[in-house]
């Protein structure tokens, strides 16, 4: 349709109920002319697939839950677009989102000695009717979302290293090129991809206006569970390419500052443990302009860095991940 390159939207889906007919009905909204919807519902259980039923003019694939990676190139074959955009079930979509992910290719950012522009990611925001838990948790991951590149905070277009599959557009023939998504790796297949995609000299952008409203988890034990399954997939990249992020370190930090407190006294211990909080608290409280809310992110911080290496290294030590037909 003129200069608007066909574009497939793939969302992958599993007991997505609670969400997914507002997200199609956001994507029904999209102010671009010429793009297809494909959902993959991957062995759902509850009534996704019923709520599916009621949709016109999208495609529907049914899988008997192969996984978000495996079932992203099963998508991705299927599509017919020159460009896929991902987006996941628990988010909404802007009118403009397609219209702004283009954008991020044509931006002029690049400079000559740099590789093409294969990707552009954008914004996650919190929707109207996020829950308060979930709009806490959305908070906390953008004031320390620059720890792990995954929620970031610009106003302008500009270069990033990743960005997440809940809110990203690709050129179809790179995607194939590569071999798609690692299958079995979840979370974290959109962090392999990119680094695959990197090596290879491919650049990514990241445009503020390409806005996805994304529901976050709504209690206490989904968010622990997140952080755990996070620190997982960290843990398996690390094996797979070694350190390659400011958040691979960690580890290797909380070790050496559990090694450095055996070797002094307790009152030395407290009284350090104490000031790097204190000084976490205040950078919270200089960010949020909000005491109570400092507070909450602050106890939200340890519970991250707790439970983000336990999975870490439980992943490190017993190798769970089971990696289907592919090698890296």
């Amino acid at each position: 349709m003129g200069n608007n390159p066909l574009v497939s939207v793939i969302i992958p889906a599993r007991n997505a109920s609670s969400y997914i007919g507002k997200c199609i009905e956001s994507l029904k909204k999209l102010d671009y002319p010429n793009y297809e919807l494909i959902i993959v519902n991957d062995g759902s259980c509850d009534s996704t697939k019923d709520i599916l039923s009621g949709f016109k003019d999208i495609k529907v694939l049914e899988t008997t839950g192969i996984g978000p990676s495996a079932a992203r190139n099963l998508a991705i074959k299927e599509s017919k677009g020159e460009y896929v955009a991902f987006t996941d079930a628990d988010c909404i979509v802007h009118p403009q989102w397609l219209n702004e992910l283009l954008k991020g290719f044509n931006s002029g950012l690049m400079a000559q000695d740099s590789g093409p522009v294969v990707s552009t990611g954008g914004d996650q925001q919190s929707p109207q009717d996020e829950t308060v838990f979930g709009r806490m948790v959305q908070d906390f991951l953008k004031i320390v979302g620059f720890t792990a590149d995954y929620v970031k905070n610009s106003d302008v277009i500009k270069k990033t290293k990743h960005n997440p599959t809940c809110n990203v557009m690709y050129i179809k023939k790179v995607l194939t090129d590569i071999g798609g998504f690692l299958e079995g790796l979840w979370p974290g297949e959109d962090l392999d991809i990119d680094y695959r995609l990197a090596k290879k000299g491919y650049e990514f952008n990241f445009n503020p206006k390409a806005v996805v409203y994304h529901y976050r988890p709504d209690s206490f034990k989904k968010f622990v569970r997140m952080m755990f399954n996070y620190g997982r997939a960290q843990s398996f990249l690390v094996k797979t390419y070694g350190l390659f992020r400011f958040i691979h370190y960690i580890p290797l930090i909380l070790f050496a500052f559990i090694g450095f407190c055996i070797s002094i006294k307790l009152k030395s211990f407290v009284l350090l443990c104490s000031i790097i909080l204190l000084t976490v608290y205040i950078y919270f409280t200089y960010k949020t302009k909000d005491l109570f809310k400092s507070l909450k992110f602050l106890f939200m911080l340890v519970i991250t860095v707790i439970f983000w290496n336990i999975g870490f290294m439980q992943e490190l030590i017993l190798d769970r991940y089971k990696i289907k037909g592919k090698t890296v």
